[in-house]
């Protein structure tokens, strides 16, 4: 290999490895960053106090930091949370 193809990988390591190491970071025991299952969650949104079902486009589209996970529609309306009027969830 020449120097000058080194040097250019040896760059794009650089650059690129701290951007692949961040990508591969999760905090599974973060409410914010699990992925939901379809079947039993529930997402809420801080910022309008409303929950979805995990099918809801409008949950779905709730930025993480905003987020906020429920088993079921119960634990979120005890949490002060109303049910979304679009995807209508089911106690």
């Amino acid at each position: 290999m020449k120097k000058g193809n080194t040097r250019c990988l040896l760059v794009t390591l650089i650059i690129l490895l701290p951007i692949i190491v961040m990508g591969c970071s999760t905090k599974s025991s973060d409410n914010q960053t699990r992925a939901v299952p379809y079947d039993q969650s529930y997402i809420g949104s801080k910022v309008t106090l409303e929950y979805h079902t995990a099918t809801c486009a409008i949950g779905q589209s709730i930025q993480l930091p905003d987020r906020m996970l429920f088993k079921s529609a119960a634990e979120a309306e005890a949490a002060g949370y109303r049910p979304c009027s679009t995807c209508i969830p089911a106690k």
